[in-house]
């Protein structure tokens, strides 16, 4: 996944970027950055300096609980030649999402993005 997208997929799970202030932030090369608050977080303390990264547990513990609110599930099919597929079926007129690649962790979010980008 590209920076941005995961940037976007951060957001639509909840996450959002601190306001420009003095807490809640933190220095890259001598410039101010300001902190990413997880979707449970209220002070600006418990904000971190960084997205989770792209794997199965975060995945699990934000985004796929947001497909869970929409009404879908996720399958994930894993095959003998390691490539996966990640399908989230949705319950509503809208297609569903489909990404299939050799890290799992990668076609899951791939496929929750556009399901979520659909919501």
């Amino acid at each position: 996944m590209t920076e941005e997208e995961t940037k976007e997929l951060g957001e639509l799970c909840g996450f959002r970027k601190l306001p420009m202030g003095k807490r809640g932030y933190h220095f890259e090369q001598t410039e101010k950055v300001m902190n990413w608050m997880p979707p449970d977080a209220k002070e600006a303390w418990e904000s971190v300096a960084h997205l989770p990264r792209i794997d199965l547990d975060n995945l699990f513990k934000y985004a796929v609980p947001k497909i869970w609110e929409a009404g879908s599930v996720v399958a994930m099919i894993a095959y003998p030649d390691n490539t996966c597929e990640c399908e989230v079926i949705t319950r509503r007129e809208t297609p569903n999402s489909f990404a299939k690649g050799k890290d799992p962790a990668e076609a899951l979010a791939q496929a929750i993005l556009k399901a979520l980008r659909k919501k």
